[in-house]
This record gives C-alpha cells, structure tokens and sequence, in this order.
C-alpha cells in the first residue's frame, strides 16, 4: 500500500468527500446504539443465532446444504 502512495496510486483509498458522506450514515447508528442497547439481539459465539431472526421456523423447513446429517 506505501508504494501505491508513492507511485500516486489512489484506487486504494477515498477521497475525503467519500469518507465524510460514509460518515453520515454510519454516525447516527454508532450514536443510537451507544444509547439503546436493548433491541439489539445477541446471542453466543458459533451458534445459529438469536431465535428471533431465524428464517425457518418450521422442522419440514431446512437450509438445502445443511451441515446437519439429518436435513439431506
């Protein structure tokens, strides 16, 4: 990347305008979740997810490549 920078090279990196425009979208989430913390779903690390976010809820329902042996 520092020889991008020294060849001129600036495909890697965002004009200013870019980032502040990014910025204006990110900011208030960043600011709203500092706030309200309480809606936003956690769950354990390697696990399927929060049960609310699920897309099947139904046992016949089951993802086509499955890693379970039980849904082929």
């Amino acid at each position: 990347m520092l020889l991008d920078v020294l060849k001129g090279d600036r495909s890697l990196f965002l004009r200013f305008d870019e980032v502040e425009h990014a910025w204006r979208i990110v900011d208030p989430i960043l600011k709203t979740w500092a706030i309200e913390r309480d809606y936003i779903a956690t769950y354990p690390a390697g696990s399927w997810g929060p049960e609310d976010s699920r897309l099947f809820d139904k046992d016949s329902q089951y993802w086509r490549s499955s890693l379970t042996p039980e849904c082929k």
